[in-house]
């Protein structure tokens, strides 16, 4: 059961200030870090993603920046707690995600960069044909 009523949920790679900044936007929220493995091979951008860092390493870094925080490895869904919001960045995962796992929750996509996804890339696309 959750302590805290708020979740960030998203697939981290790599740390970065994207990342950092992303986390300290919401102080009061509890860090989901969800598993490659869990995601498995829905995606072939992460696959291959050669600067991803183990899970273990970046739950470690995470605990290291955030040590008020309570930072949970998502491995499957028995692992959530109990929230009321779930947080995500704006993403083709979060937006998988969401449906798997969180269909009776209210979610909140946050526009953040953090990561290059086909999602953004072909919003830019789109927003760049409709400017000429």
């Amino acid at each position: 059961m959750a302590m805290n009523k708020t979740a960030i949920v998203t697939y981290v790679p790599v740390i970065h200030a994207g990342y950092v900044k992303f986390f300290e936007k919401y102080p009061e929220a509890d860090l989901v870090i969800v598993d490659k493995e869990l995601i498995g091979d829905k995606f072939r951008s992460i696959q291959k993603d050669i600067r991803a860092l183990e899970i273990e390493q970046i739950i470690n870094s995470l605990r290291t920046l955030f040590p008020n925080r309570n930072i949970i490895h998502l491995r499957n869904k028995t692992d959530l707690g109990d929230y009321e919001q779930i947080i995500m960045p704006e993403d083709e995962i979060s937006d998988w995600l969401q449906i798997e796992f969180f269909a009776d929750k209210e979610v909140k996509h946050d526009s953040i960069f953090l990561r290059w996804s086909k999602l953004k890339l072909n919003k830019k696309k789109m927003s760049l044909q409709m400017m000429r």
